[in-house]
């Protein structure tokens, strides 16, 4: 049986009647409606759709070209790998077929062709199709991209709802509250549609499965809880009214804000709206174990070196001096410093750099740096970061603040509101 390629003509825009917003939730224990479709509310979605109608998201799996890949597929399966190429596949079961890419060609058994592209589906009836790479089993369909003549890259291409289900099982605990999922459920489908509609036509991928995106197990992550949350919140995202319309915008979150939630400044040149402002005092994140570290000490040469790597203003220093916080959020999070060099020189950079970079260049004080929501100070040849709290960039939601919150009996619209004042809870289905 033949494959049936996927559509990917990304021309066509697709009108979503966006709804209205919930109304502000009353008491704490009351229990949100669903979101209705509202009047004259419309948004222009570029997004790709498998045949049904339903979105799909394209997840990047690997994140440098590989040379070969063992999959597999439902019990009694086969794959389908080119229109003149079937391979049996079964998960559990011998043998798991693998797909190398050599001279230009792929080699799948004993068949070798060339295309720009494989896609990899499950070619079977059953209602559980899937198919498995890496010792992961996926929903939707694998597309290999060929890279060079003996590499390719791996990329999820799966129903948007099925993605959110397999991300909230790997952001958050299991044990944790149904409100706390289905609060994260409707910032992280925000999140990951913002992407989508960024990036559809400037790379061949919306999205990593790392914590670069957000962390996505595949079918393999998924839990009662993570559907259930995902199937109770469908299509639920955020916008906020600005400059006149309706708008999508990016809601971040991390593990531990420490205590005052960041805006987005502390990232990005965010626009000025009130989602992204930050400052409210959270107070239901104490029990991360990252809510207060101690004082983490990194000589100024391995703070210059690791910066160096990523920043050419800051390599043109020739050295490190000192770093001098030039401004800082209300509860006294650094946002801007300056690197000194020696000869006086300065190069600004946003605080986080130096956390990033220490933490892209696998240095060791990259592990016991949780975030830069502490003090800097200069102790002679080194830096000393003090009185550290919380754990990440700290905008946003944060997610030990949305379990307390639940814990303590709020609902998802009013644990999302806290994090996103002024924003809109919609439904796009």
């Amino acid at each position: 049986m033949a494959y049936k390629k996927l559509s990917t003509n990304l021309t066509g825009k697709l009108a979503i009647a966006l709804a209205a917003g919930l109304a502000a939730c009353c008491v704490v224990g009351c229990r949100p409606s669903t979101p209705t479709p509202g009047p004259a509310a419309r948004i222009n979605l570029p997004l790709l759709k498998a045949p049904d109608g339903k979105p799909i998201i394209r997840v990047l799996l690997t994140p440098r070209p590989i040379a070969s890949a063992d999959l597999s597929a439902g019990r009694g399966a086969t794959i389908a790998v080119d229109r003149n190429v079937q391979i049996p596949a079964g998960l559990g079961a011998a043998p798991i077929s693998t797909v190398r890419r050599r001279g230009g060609r792929w080699i799948a058994g004993a068949s070798a062709f060339q295309a720009p592209r494989v896609i990899i589906e499950p070619i079977n009836n059953r209602s559980d199709r899937f198919v498995g790479f890496n010792g992961k089993t996926y929903r939707g369909k694998l597309h290999l991209l060929a890279k060079g003549p003996s590499g390719f890259v791996v990329i999820n291409y799966v129903d948007f709802e099925d993605y959110l289900a397999g991300v909230l099982a790997r952001e958050l605990f299991p044990s944790w509250h149904i409100e706390a999922y289905r609060s994260l459920a409707v910032a992280a489908r925000t999140f990951a549609l913002n992407h989508m509609l960024k990036k559809r036509r400037s790379r061949e991928y919306d999205v990593d499965d790392t914590v670069s995106s957000q962390v996505y197990g595949g079918m393999s992550a998924e839990t009662s809880r993570s559907r259930q949350a995902v199937d109770s919140t469908p299509g639920w995202i955020l916008t906020v009214r600005h400059a006149g319309k309706n708008r999508i915008f990016m809601p971040q979150y991390s593990s531990c804000c420490g205590g005052f939630v960041n805006g987005a400044i502390v990232l990005r040149d965010a626009p000025p709206i009130e989602p992204l402002r930050g400052g409210q005092k959270c107070l239901h994140c104490t029990t991360s174990k990252r809510y207060r570290w101690a004082p983490v000490k990194v000589s100024k040469a391995e703070i210059f070196r690791r910066l160096a790597r990523y920043h050419p203003s800051v390599a043109a220093l020739g050295s490190l001096k000192t770093i001098r916080v030039t401004q800082k959020l209300a509860h006294g999070r650094p946002v801007w410093v300056d690197i000194v060099g020696h000869g006086g020189k300065t190069a600004r950079l946003r605080a986080e750099k130096i956390r990033l970079a220490l933490i892209y260049s696998k240095s060791p004080a990259g592990k016991k740096l949780y975030s830069m929501n502490c003090r800097i100070v200069d102790v002679g040849n080194a830096i000393e970061f003090r009185d550290g709290r919380g754990f990440g960039h700290g905008v946003g939601m944060c997610q030990y603040g949305l379990q307390g919150k639940a814990t303590a009996g709020w609902k998802a619209p009013q644990i999302i509101r806290f994090y996103y004042p002024g924003a809109d809870i919609i439904s796009i289905y």
